[in-house]
C-alpha cells in the first residue's frame, strides 16, 4: 500500500506559516489548524510527527491551564509560542517548502510494505550497516568523535552519551551511504532500538542530546527524497549489522570479524549480492542546509524574551475585559 499527499495540502500548510511568520504569538485556532494540516501530511512524511509533538503538548498544556480556572478555551485566545515549538515550526517550513509542488509518496505503515531491508546497529565504539549483501562499518574515533571522557571510562564502556545517541549515529551512517543510491525509492530500516524508531515516526518526544543527529538524518531523507520505513526488530534478529558495529570493541574485534565473515558466507550460499546503482543527483540539494537552519533558529529563539518559553502568557482581543486572561494574572 502507498500513501500520497497532494500539492494543495502542502500549500495550505505553507499559507498558515506564512501568515504567522516572524510572530511569537498565535491564536489557539491557528495553532490547531497547523496541527490538523501538518498531521495529515505526516501520515506520509512520517518524521514530521517528530516536530509536531511540541505543538501538541503546548495545546494540551494550554487546555489544562484554562480548565483549572473554569474557562472555556476559545479559538481566538492568543498565547506565546514556546521556544521549542518556534524551532520546530522553522524546521517544518523548510521541509514543506522542499516538497512543495512535488507529489509525496511513501509506504504505508505496514510491515510488508515494499522495498529492500537494511540493518543499522551501533555500539559506543562504532557502527555498521547491511543491505542485500552490501555492508560497511565505521569507527567513531576514525571520524573524530569522542564518546568517552577518559581511557579508564572507555575500558569500562562508560560513554558520555546515551545508547539512542550512538544508534542515531549508526542510522545517519547508513543513510549517508545508501540514500544517494535510493533517490525517491522505498526501503526498510530495521533497528533494535525502539526509542529511536519511536522518535523517527513521531511516537516519542525527541531527546535533546539526540536531536542534532536526528536533524542530520532528516536532512538526508529530504535531500534525497528517500522513503524509509522504520521497523523495530529484536537484537537477535540483527544478524549482520550487529557484528559490524562491534568490529572496534576493545579486545573483541577479531571475534566479531570472524563471526561476521561466517554469517556472510552463509548468506551468500542462498543469495546474490545486489549491485547498487551509481549515485544520482540530490532531489532537494537545499535540504542539506537544514542542520545550519536549525542551529540558526536555535540561536535566534534563545536570544528572545524568556517569557516566550511560557505558553500561559495569553490574551484575547475580544475578551480583554476578563482580568484573569491578562499577563499580570499569570
Amino acid at each position: 500500500m502507498l500513501l500520497t499527499v497532494e500539492e494543495s495540502r502542502i500549500q495550505e500548510a505553507l499559507d498558515i506559516f506564512k501568515r504567522i511568520r516572524g510572530k511569537s504569538k498565535a491564536t489557539l485556532r491557528t495553532i490547531q489548524s497547523i496541527m490538523g494540516k501538518c498531521n495529515f501530511i505526516a501520515t506520509v512524511v512520517r518524521f514530521m510527527e517528530l516536530f509536531l509533538r511540541g505543538t501538541a503538548l503546548m495545546i494540551m498544556d494550554f487546555n489544562i491551564f484554562v480548565k483549572k480556572r473554569g474557562w472555556n478555551a476559545a479559538g481566538n485566545y492568543e498565547m506565546n509560542v514556546t521556544k521549542r515549538v518556534l524551532i520546530d515550526w522553522d524546521i517544518l517550513q523548510v521541509v514543506l517548502r522542499t516538497f512543495h509542488g512535488v507529489d509525496i509518496t511513501a509506504p504505508a505503515k505496514y510491515p510488508h510494505a515494499g522495498g529492500e531491508h537494511s540493518q543499522s546497529d551501533a555500539s559506543f565504539w562504532g557502527a555498521g550497516y547491511w543491505l542485500q549483501g552490501n555492508y560497511n562499518n565505521v569507527e567513531w574515533k576514525a571520524i573524530g568523535l569522542k564518546l568517552f571522557d577518559s581511557p579508564a571510562l572507555e575500558a569500562k564502556g562508560k560513554a558520555n552519551v546515551s545508547t539512542s545517541y550512538v544508534e542515531a549515529l549508526g542510522l545517519k551512517f547508513l543513510l549517508q551511504n545508501i540514500a544517494p543510491r535510493f533517490i525517491g525509492k522505498f526501503f526498510h530500516v530495521d533497528l533494535d532500538n525502539s526509542g529511536l524508531v519511536s522518535m523517527m515516526i513521531g511516537e516519542k518526544t525527541k531527546s535533546e542530546q539526540v536531536l542534532p543527529i536526528i536533524i542530520d538524518i532528516v536532512s538526508i531523507i529530504v535531500t534525497y527524497a528517500v522513503k524509509p520505513r522504520f521497523n523495530v526488530i529484536r537484537s537477535e534478529q540483527m544478524t549482520y549489522a550487529d557484528p559490524l558495529s562491534r568490529f572496534t570493541m576493545p579486545k573483541q574485534g577479531g571475534h566479531y570479524r570472524k563471526l561476521f565473515k561466517e554469517r556472510r558466507r552463509q548468506w551468500l550460499r542462498n543469495n546474490a549480492t545486489r549491485v547498487l546503482p551509481l549515485e544520482g543527483q540530490p532531489f532537494a540539494p537545499l535540504a542539506k542546509e537544514l542542520p545550519k537552519i536549525w542551529a540558526a533558529s536555535n540561536r535566534l529563539h534563545a536570544s528572545q524574551d524568556p517569557a516566550i518559553s511560557n505558553p500561559h502568557y495569553m490574551h484575547s482581543a475580544h475578551i480583554a475585559k476578563k482580568p484573569c486572561l491578562s499577563n499580570a494574572c499569570t
